[in-house]
């Protein structure tokens, strides 16, 4: 299957950046898709992080299920993790609400299993949704059941090693081994053979996977005035040393700089007031206008190679080294530099790439990864991995855990429904109304499945 075709009919719903953007904020909760009861796909992203990397890489694989012709719903992130990040008004919430379908709001492990009912096969992709450090520990898809096809598509671990406790590792070990398909954007012979023994493909990224064009279109109706060429930078971790030899290389090349602040700490630092910042289709427009760029970040890295950019690009140890080889395959590691005070010493990496044979690289590359997610749809390999008796047993039990959080939580829901409703109505603020609506419908979905005795209460 060749990566170019599935996109040949695709389109990009724009509704952010430019002119539009404080009005999407101020309407961000009246962005409200009709959404159908069943879905194909149940897709498991870091759609929610403030990073413009977790963002736009679960557009990536959302765009490519879509454009394999699958329904997909995009889980919001449950309320039990990061409980006071990430949540509200924030960049990445306004483009998910945007680009996707998304789910109710679940608020514990086990609410997750009803996205049984709802979805035929559960992915995982892509970014650090297998790392310990990030504590998305339903990315495992423990709630999932064994029938269901459960696929890992350039997943990570972020690192070559994992300071997760031997009781998680243990539990994890099985819980990879439900996967019916598992592959990796890093490959790690550690994590991969001496302790979880998953046997794994290694993909490249997905932002590279998808023509430039999508982008493109994402970013068609940006227009950010631009008087001079500009050497763009995209620092996660900035400090003095960073910022004085990039003056230095600005002044040699005769650019003028323009940076694209680390979307995380900007969020923290500033007022919701503040609404100086980029969306994720600026991001994009700065990075296809750039003549030069300068990096620490991994995808901000792979988008310099996606629109053909001269760049150089600053290891970033603490975040992991692991996922860098993947420029290693594409001939890339002569711009990938450890110190920063390379950067003034070593004059090929001010020159410009070629990047007829890296492009034919990432076609290849490419058309192997969505050709192997395709088959991974398709082919649901449960029954070979457990028995009728083991399916049924792992059925049972999930209805188990159903039944004793609608009897433990029954007068709590229904409290809260009432509650709810009435704020839906009587409120005087229009956003929190809205807001307040929102947890009447979620609650609303509760209170039927107690009153129509779906599980025995």
């Amino acid at each position: 299957m060749n990566s170019e075709e599935i996109f040949d009919n695709s389109s990009c719903i724009y509704k952010g950046g430019g002119e539009e953007k404080n009005k999407d904020l101020e309407n961000y909760n009246n962005l409200k898709t009709e959404v159908p009861k069943h879905y194909n796909i149940c897709l498991i992203s870091t759609y929610f992080c403030e990073n413009y990397g977790a963002i736009l890489v679960s557009y990536a694989v959302n765009k490519i299920l879509e454009n394999l012709g699958y329904s997909v719903l995009m889980l919001q992130k449950p309320s039990f993790i990061w409980a006071k990040d990430y949540t509200g008004n924030t960049i990445s919430n306004i483009f998910a609400k945007t680009h996707y379908h998304l789910s109710k709001l679940y608020k514990s492990h086990t609410e997750l299993i009803e996205l049984n009912d709802i979805c035929d096969n559960f992915v995982v992709g892509s970014d650090q949704l297998f790392a310990y450090g990030m504590n998305i520990n339903y990315s495992t898809l423990e709630f999932v059941k064994n029938n269901k096809n459960k696929i890992a598509f350039a997943t990570s671990f972020g690192h070559n090693h994992t300071k997760a406790p031997k009781n998680i590792i243990i539990k994890n070990q099985y819980l990879f081994d439900r996967f019916n398909h598992i592959s990796l954007r890093e490959v790690s012979k550690e994590l991969c053979n001496d302790i979880y023994k998953i046997n794994a493909v290694e993909l490249i990224d997905p932002t590279l996977m998808i023509p430039q064009e999508i982008y493109n279109q994402l970013s068609a109706n940006i227009n950010i005035e631009i008087k001079k060429p500009y050497l763009l930078t995209y620092l996660l971790d900035n400090n003095k040393e960073k910022e004085k030899e990039i003056r230095k290389l600005s002044k040699e090349l005769g650019l003028e700089i323009i940076n694209i602040e680390n979307l995380d700490k900007r969020e923290r630092k500033t007022s919701k007031k503040d609404n100086k910042y980029y969306t994720p289709e600026e991001f994009l427009y700065l990075y296809k206008n750039a003549s030069f760029i300068v990096t620490d970040s991994f995808h901000g890295t792979c988008f310099s190679i996606k629109y053909n950019k001269p760049f150089i690009s600053v290891v970033n140890q603490d975040r992991g080294s692991l996922r860098y080889k993947l420029f290693d395959k594409l001939n890339l590691s002569n711009r990938i530099i450890e110190n920063i005070q390379d950067l003034s010493k070593n004059n090929d990496l001010k020159k410009n790439i070629d990047y007829t044979q890296i492009n034919n690289k990432i076609t290849e590359y490419s058309d192997f990864a969505v050709t192997w997610l395709a088959n991974a749809l398709k082919n649901n390999t449960s029954q070979e991995k457990f028995s009728n008796f083991e399916n049924y047993i792992d059925i049972k039990l999930k209805e188990t855990d159903l039944n004793q959080y609608y009897k433990k939580n029954k007068n709590r829901i229904i409290t809260e429904y009432i509650k709810y409703k009435l704020l839906s109505k009587m409120h005087p603020n229009k956003q929190k109304r809205d807001f307040y609506s929102q947890q009447k419908k979620a609650y609303k979905e509760k209170v039927k499945i107690i009153r129509q005795n779906k599980y025995r209460i």
